[in-house]
């Protein structure tokens, strides 16, 4: 399905008009274990995800089509890992900051 034919209102995401090179930082988003001014730049991110009214069709997106960047909340690596059925560490604690269960992330997989 293409992008822009998926039925997602993707002009109502709040990164609209942020800059996208942020949301595809190789660097960002494909290592484990990532420095603090990445880290700090991953938690900016799923802050504007987490706020945003679209975040649950946008993580859908992803599990589906997405293999790179941050979508939904969630970066790649931590996609990854969910769809190989293994919880990255911290990933869930830091998503319940924002009211976000485990069990609402799985079941848009």
């Amino acid at each position: 399905m293409s992008f822009f034919k998926s039925g997602i209102e993707w002009e109502r995401a709040n990164c609209i008009g942020l800059d996208r090179e942020a949301f595809f930082n190789a660097d960002l988003t494909s290592k484990p274990r990532i420095d603090s001014e990445k880290k700090s730049l991953n938690k900016q991110l799923r802050s504007v995800c987490m706020a945003c009214p679209i975040w649950q069709d946008c993580l859908t997106w992803a599990f589906k089509n997405e293999d790179y960047g941050f979508w939904g909340g969630l970066n790649e690596f931590e996609r990854a890992q969910l769809k190989h059925k293994r919880s990255p560490q911290g990933l869930f604690s830091d998503l319940a900051k924002y009211g976000i269960s485990e069990r609402q992330i799985r079941s848009l997989m």
